[in-house]
């Protein structure tokens, strides 16, 4: 049986014969990646990397976490200093987050289990790209980025309880919880300020490395063919809730790349509704390769991959629910957000029988985590009691 080197090995193989058969495609995809990077990315990202990692070299955080401690305790079971990641998280964007929550655990602000959870509290997208980019740029509808924003953010929210379900602190990990923090060494104020910029910088330039070669890997995929084929496989089921089948496409390319997904959505003439609830859900996913982005950094805290896929396809099926429900009640906030009758948001917000098997999928999805967690906490719980074997 193929372990997962031997996979990894093979599709690495396979992506140099298609960029060697398909070198033009390649260089442009690359090319655009590139630009992307440089144009949107890193002056967007760049002074709250520098801002994030000055707070947190300072000792300045836990000053402002302080106050929100005993909020996030009893929502998520986590310290203010979570609270500041979702904050700047959710003013920032992918995958600042996630950094944030790595950085405090190498200074033991975090505990293994709440590094994790604020991982996955703190996947969200920042308002510059849901307002900037989709809702002004690709949409424009500005007045819809409100919709697009509460919709995310809560299933972000949503997210972050079943995370406090089922990553649960451990004895051991409790106990590790009474070691005190690293203390941040005492440098000077220039010191700080230039040590944050150098780190943000090599790790910005770690971002563009994955936004340049997931550019280059879906203009590969979409010349030849792989995604019409892959969306030709979804449509059916997709149509099965009333999303039309020419946004297949989109969400197929936005698993992969949430950019392109999202031009490729608003780029097509199905009704806007639909576009919201689709755009909802890639952004809330943010595809394999923001995943990939955040993954570089959970993997410091050992979550491990298949974990960090299952909670954001999670979070992207609550955003469907959260949207649908949102045009729903509130169809007269955008003109065309009125409901018909064979609208995706009438479709499923009135019919029982898919928003019954919708409850089943998450329900499903939330006990097979749980499940997995069980599992992997016995096995060591066993090693524990067992250290010789």
């Amino acid at each position: 049986m193929l372990g997962r080197k031997h996979l990894l090995a093979a599709g690495s193989i396979i992506f140099i014969i298609l960029v060697t058969a398909y070198p033009t495609q390649s260089l442009a995809g690359a090319r655009k990646g590139i630009s992307d990077f440089f144009e949107f990315v890193l002056p967007a990202l760049l002074p709250f990397f520098v801002g994030t990692s000055i707070l947190i070299k300072s000792g300045a955080l836990s000053t402002l976490s302080a106050r929100l401690n005993r909020i996030f305790m009893a929502l998520f079971n986590l310290p203010g200093e979570s609270a500041v990641v979702f904050i700047m998280s959710c003013i920032s964007g992918y995958p600042n987050g996630a950094r944030m929550a790595a950085e405090l655990y190498s200074q033991r602000e975090l505990t293994k289990p709440q590094a994790a959870r604020t991982i996955i509290l703190a996947s969200t997208s920042g308002p510059s790209f849901i307002v900037g980019a989709v809702a002004a740029g690709l949409l424009l509808s500005p007045s819809s980025a409100v919709m697009l924003s509460i919709c995310h953010y809560l299933s972000a929210i949503i997210t972050g309880l079943l995370a406090r379900a089922i990553i649960k602190d451990t004895a051991h990990e409790t106990n590790t919880k009474k070691l005190p923090p690293k203390k941040p060494q005492e440098q000077s104020a220039s010191r700080v300020l230039v040590s944050s910029i150098k780190s943000s910088m090599v790790d910005l330039l770690s971002v563009g490395a994955f936004v340049i070669f997931f550019a280059s890997l879906i203009s590969i995929l979409e010349f030849t063919g792989v995604v019409d084929i892959i969306a030709q496989v979804f449509s059916d089921p997709l149509q099965l809730i009333g999303i039309p089948p020419q946004l297949s496409k989109g969400i197929v390319a936005g698993m992969v790349e949430m950019t392109n997904g999202a031009v490729s959505i608003t780029s097509t003439l199905a009704p806007f509704s639909y576009k919201l609830v689709c755009l909802c859900a890639i952004i809330s996913f943010g595809g394999f390769s923001i995943i990939f982005q955040i993954y570089s950094y959970a993997a410091q805290c050992k979550v491990k991959m298949s974990v960090l896929v299952l909670m954001k396809l999670f979070q992207a099926v609550t955003s469907v629910f959260v949207s649908t429900l949102y045009i729903h009640l509130f169809p007269t906030d955008i003109a065309v957000f009125a409901p018909t009758n064979s609208g995706f948001a009438y479709v499923f917000a009135n019919s029982t029988i898919l928003f019954v098997t919708g409850a089943l999928f998450l329900f499903a999805l939330g006990a097979a985590m749980a499940l997995y967690s069980l599992k992997f906490e016995n096995r060591y719980k066993k090693r524990r009691s067992n250290p010789g074997k």
